[in-house]
């Protein structure tokens, strides 16, 4: 709701009367929840906008117990994530960050100073020490948003043209748990099927062999995804 009472008051701003919205990962959840709020978009677009897998029944042709026991180990690894950023950083740990940064940026192939200036721009300082954006309390409310939030009847009750577009393969960091995400996306593709069928104005389309980060993977092409679909609408 913060999220969307900022973007009101940009639009506001800027004087945009009903604009075209599409986001990425937790951006796609808010421009559905922003098509939701306003049935007169022109169109929407989410961009793999698929929260983590949170529950067993969540997960399509895997065992119960096994999902389970994956999905404990996926939290677990979430929890060291967030619990590594309740610190400040060290100006050595801040060094070893860009570095995997530049690494990262040149696996995705995409330019490693614009990548490490995005990194260093979610750097803040806060009494002399260096953090990571989002804070502690805001990282953990953030992660509670996406579990209490199930996307896909927001999906389903979208009035405007709204495109989902899904990926299909791991990230690197999803490939030690890739029978878990390989049922969540089968469950979650499944569910969204029933409400496309019974929503006109909601298309889905799989962006084959990309993974969640396809906006830097292939950047031109998910480009042309977007406004090809906002200029069908016009």
């Amino acid at each position: 709701e913060a999220v969307l009472g900022d973007l009101e008051a940009v639009c506001d701003g800027l004087g945009l009367n009903e604009p075209a919205v599409a986001g990425w990962s937790l951006g796609g959840m808010i421009a559905a929840l922003w098509a939701e709020r306003h049935p007169m978009c022109p169109a929407a677009v989410s961009i793999d906008g698929t929260p983590p897998p949170g529950r067993p029944d969540q997960c399509a042709g895997i065992d119960p117990a096994r999902a389970r026991a994956d999905l404990d180990r996926l939290h677990a690894a979430f929890s060291a994530i967030r619990d590594s950023m309740a610190r400040p950083l060290t100006p050595a740990e801040v060094e070893a960050a860009i570095g995997q940064q530049r690494a990262m940026a040149g696996r995705l192939g995409v330019p490693e100073d614009l990548w490490v200036e995005g990194f260093r721009r979610n750097l803040t300082t806060r009494d002399g020490h260096t953090w990571v954006r989002p804070l502690p309390d805001a990282l953990a409310a953030l992660q509670q948003a996406m579990a209490d939030l199930d996307v896909i009847p927001v999906y389903g009750r979208v009035k405007c043209p709204l495109l989902v577009a899904l990926a299909t393969d791991d990230l690197p960091e999803q490939q030690p748990f890739h029978e878990l995400y390989a049922a969540y996306r089968r469950g979650f593709e499944g569910r969204l099927a029933e409400v496309t069928d019974a929503n006109p104005r909601l298309r889905v389309m799989r962006v084959e062999g990309a993974t969640h980060a396809m906006v830097a993977e292939r950047p031109a092409e998910i480009a042309r995804l977007i406004t090809d679909f906002a200029t069908a609408q016009a």
